[in-house]
């Protein structure tokens, strides 16, 4: 047979051959670290922990959001100082609920005098918009304009003349929950 004679077989690459175990241990060392672990298990691992931290971070501030009391401003103080020293004869005052608008503060209060009748009362502040005065303008009680003597001019011109205490002096800004939901809780 000559060499023209033979059939031209296509030439297939050649199989790798298997590797000996010695060097498919040292590849199996090179993907591992220190504690033994592969390079993909540690970045899963690195990953969930991010994503722990990530929801530890999310949770704990709407925890914070939620659970800190709302802060009101210095006129929500002074509408409240007035309550507290005009009120009369209350035994216990709390404060239900409150809202700020602009020069307008409404304050929602429960009110126990001395002979243990509980009713609910109503204040609204109105400040002056002259300036950055904190001085009050109007008072007005459960929505009945100069029934009760809290109402008067002349008590809010005296009161008034005791701001500056009140601002070096500053009562609590914080504003109550709101009203409870449980009809228990109204008695």
């Amino acid at each position: 047979m000559t060499p023209d004679d033979q059939e031209i077989k296509p030439q297939l690459p050649k199989k790798k051959s298997a590797k000996p175990a010695d060097l498919r241990k040292r590849e199996l060392k090179s993907t591992k670290r220190e504690g033994g672990v592969p390079i993909l298990e540690k970045k899963k691992k690195k990953s969930k922990k991010w994503w722990w931290i990530g929801g530890g971070v999310v949770v704990a501030f709407f925890a914070a959001v939620f659970l800190t009391p709302r802060i009101g401003t210095i006129h929500y103080g002074i509408c409240k100082t007035y309550l507290e020293l005009h009120d009369p004869y209350p035994e216990f005052l709390e404060y239900v609920q409150s809202y700020e608008s602009g020069n307008l503060v409404v304050i929602d209060y429960n009110r126990t005098d001395g002979f243990g009748q509980r009713t609910l009362n109503q204040i609204r502040c109105v400040f002056k918009k002259e300036g950055n005065t904190n001085e009050i303008a109007r008072i007005d009680v459960n929505g009945k304009a100069n029934i009760y003597e809290m109402e008067s001019e002349a008590m809010i011109k005296k009161f008034n003349l005791g701001i500056m205490a009140i601002l070096t002096n500053k009562p609590s800004l914080v504003m109550p929950k709101g009203f409870p939901e449980d009809i228990k809780d109204y008695k």
